[in-house]
């Protein structure tokens, strides 16, 4: 047994083939893992062996995407842990990071035409793009209802989408995580602040390929899907 195989039996994990470590009730180390990791000490792993080893990576696609809920993107019902890094991926990686001064300046620049878009819409809360201490670079955009609008984030999110916008949900807190409290974990805890925003913030599209015209379509849109609120069902 090599010193992944004992990791695996140690822990009861289950190591798929993309390097993504996951519970499961009994180990399963293929042997095409194990090759892959032999490829990679020779520095002669190839794309087609790296493809073969996804397709057959563990047996439950949930996990593959470590665990994200079917409803709720950010809900989960089990553990996943992503450890995977390749030489492809690091190399990736630097080239990016020669880039994030100029992605920092956009992402701040679609800060600022939300900021200014939104700036008079009282039915939601905003990050501020500078406090005494931080500056934000608006990794993304959040907005939060507030309670005037008798609708929570889900629902915006589809009323959103009806208008052709795409948008995530907030990350849903720690303590309602389902398979945290299946271990016992958070009895009794309640974080108020964190349940409100998890149920009633969102993100609206800000990557860096965005635009100011599509920016300000996304206001609209936001505008059109808050204004006259109404708790009767959207139809798009």
């Amino acid at each position: 047994m090599n010193r992944h195989d004992r990791l695996g039996a140690r822990r009861n994990l289950r190591l798929d083939l993309c390097g993504i470590h996951v519970p499961s009730k009994r180990v399963a180390v293929h042997d095409n893992w194990r090759r892959a990791r032999s490829d990679d000490r020779r520095g002669a792993r190839n794309d087609r062996e790296g493809r073969e080893d996804h397709l057959v990576a563990g047996t439950d696609a949930k996990r593959r995407n470590l665990c994200f809920g079917k409803k709720r993107r950010f809900v989960h019902e089990e553990l996943g842990w992503n450890f995977r890094m390749s030489n492809l991926q690091a190399a990736v990686g630097i080239a990016q990071l020669e880039k994030l001064p100029k992605t920092v300046d956009k992402k701040r620049q679609i800060g600022m035409w939300y900021d200014e878009l939104l700036t008079d819409m009282t039915t939601i809360e905003r990050l501020p793009s500078r406090t005494k201490y931080a500056e934000n670079i608006h990794w993304v955009y959040g907005v939060v209802l507030k309670e005037i609008i008798p609708f929570d984030a889900e629902e915006a999110m589809r009323r959103m989408a009806g208008e052709g916008v795409g948008v995530r949900p907030f990350f849903w807190s720690m303590h309602e995580q389902p398979v945290l409290r299946k271990m016992g974990l958070f009895e009794g805890t309640s974080c108020p602040v964190a349940e409100r925003i998890a149920r009633r913030g969102f993100y609206i599209p800000s990557g860096v390929a965005l635009t100011r015209q599509q920016a300000e379509d996304v206001a609209q849109a936001l505008r059109r899907v808050l204004s006259g609120p109404s708790s009767a069902p959207y139809i798009s």
